[in-house]
């Protein structure tokens, strides 16, 4: 019986590890970076850079606040590449961030989804555009351990803006893809099918 006993509170307790176990992917930044022959043949390759805690921070509304709270969730190191079609806002990005656990990471992911939305809003309104219609939350994407998709318009006397966002989590890493549009209808599905690339490159 004790021998029993002994394996039962083995089993639970090889249970309890592998339910508390958390995942991290190792990544070379420069190796999932997105090329040309992953976005729509309208966009060229810019370059990429490096995205330490205080570049990322500042893409938000308040970067000191959010240069904190990087620190808080473990982000250890990121990358963007950008992509021109030559008009002022035609144009698409792609961003990484790697975090030191996958804890870190689904906090990020969700204050992402929570509070993106505002911070967007507050960015184009400091450049005089005002919204258009509001955001619509689009179609789950399904990519990677969770996702979820936006479109959002904005406009001002000479221009308007079409933006559509999505964004997925990987175990430890976090992708932003925004595809930004003067005059090209952005398309859903093919936002869709550049995610599914880069979750490729993440994977590889």
């Amino acid at each position: 019986m004790p021998a029993i006993l002994a394996s039962v509170w083995l089993a639970a307790a090889l249970l309890i590890a592998c339910g508390n176990s958390s995942s991290t992917l190792s990544l070379n930044l420069e190796d999932v970076v997105l090329d040309e022959q992953s976005v729509p043949q309208i966009f060229a390759l810019m370059g990429h850079k490096r995205m330490d805690n205080g570049s990322m921070a500042q893409q938000w509304s308040d970067p000191d606040a959010m240069a904190t709270n990087y620190e808080a969730w473990g982000r250890k190191e990121g990358i963007e590449a950008e992509f021109n079609t030559g008009t002022i806002m035609g144009n698409f990005i792609s961003r990484i961030g790697v975090y030191d656990a996958e804890e870190g990471a689904k906090k990020a992911f969700n204050y992402m989804r929570r509070e993106g939305k505002i911070s967007v809003i507050e960015g184009f309104q400091e450049h005089g555009f005002t919204q258009d219609g509001g955001f619509e939350d689009l179609k789950d994407p399904e990519i990677g351990d969770e996702s979820f998709a936006l479109y959002g318009q904005f406009s001002m006397p000479a221009a308007t803006s079409k933006n559509m966002w999505t964004i997925f989590r990987k175990e430890n890493v976090i992708s932003l893809l925004r595809w930004r549009s003067d005059t090209n209808e952005i398309e859903h599905q093919v936002m869709a099918e550049i995610a599914q690339k880069q979750l490729d490159l993440i994977l590889r």
